[in-house]
């Protein structure tokens, strides 16, 4: 893994549901950590540092104790998605999905740049494209997001999210969600804005969080996520667009 990737890695599961919060809502947590591991980053402290049983039992079993609920917790949620899928149970419009995600992150962008200039080390202007995608791939919306870095200020000035690509822009990465990830995202973005971007609060050391969206959203049921960002075997689109 490149020192790139390496940078903007907290767990990939975070990633992909921040977007740049979240790629901006999927990427403000994963750009965070210098840790290869996304087990590493479940027992750290609010300061990124490991949590370690041997010099601080106390934290360590809390820490245990956070990652075993959270587990359980997103375990569960992804039994009962899949039991209703098989079931025929009703899927969500992802044209509908994309757009209340769009609004989700345009009304709290200030936030949401507030979030990636004070708990990231990021320090340029990116554009992510995301898509959404049923678990047939016969449902697919996609939208962007561009965060504009200001060099003079040393800040993020703008995040807007669209439907169409920003004009005169390069698409950095893109990221592909899929089934109950991409049914959930707005649901996400708006659990990560009301409790870390709109508190100024760091995703780190929060075992809990993580272990839920990892076993929800990847786990023995499969990853329902594909980025460029942080796999170097997805080469993104197959296309140029969704709906």
């Amino acid at each position: 893994m490149t020192r790139k990737h390496t940078r903007l890695r907290l767990t990939s599961i975070v990633l992909a549901t921040l977007l740049l919060a979240a790629a901006v809502s999927m990427p403000a947590a994963a750009q965070t950590s210098p840790s290869d591991s996304a087990v590493d980053d479940l027992f750290t402290d609010a300061d990124g540092d490991s949590v370690s049983p041997w010099d601080d039992p106390e934290a360590f079993l809390s820490s245990l104790v956070s990652w075993t609920t959270g587990a359980s917790d997103g375990l569960t949620k992804r039994i009962s998605y899949e039991a209703d899928r098989l079931t025929g149970g009703d899927t969500n419009d992802l044209a509908t999905e994309r757009n209340e995600t769009i609004a989700t992150l345009n009304d709290n962008a200030e936030a949401i740049g507030a979030y990636l200039t004070n708990h990231t080390s990021l320090d340029e202007t990116q554009v992510h494209a995301v898509r959404l995608a049923d678990e047939s791939d016969d449902e697919q919306s996609t939208f962007y997001i561009e965060a504009v870095y200001n060099e003079t200020s040393g800040r993020y000035d703008d995040v807007t999210a669209t439907v169409g690509q920003p004009a005169n822009t390069t698409v950095d990465h893109q990221h592909r969600f899929t089934g109950q990830l991409a049914a959930n995202l707005n649901e996400e973005v708006e659990y990560f804005v009301e409790n870390y971007a709109a508190t100024g609060e760091s995703v780190r050391g929060e075992g809990q969080y993580i272990s839920r969206m990892a076993a929800q959203y990847g786990g023995i049921f499969g990853n329902q996520f594909q980025s460029t960002l942080l796999q170097d075997d997805y080469d993104g689109f197959d296309d140029g667009g969704g709906e």
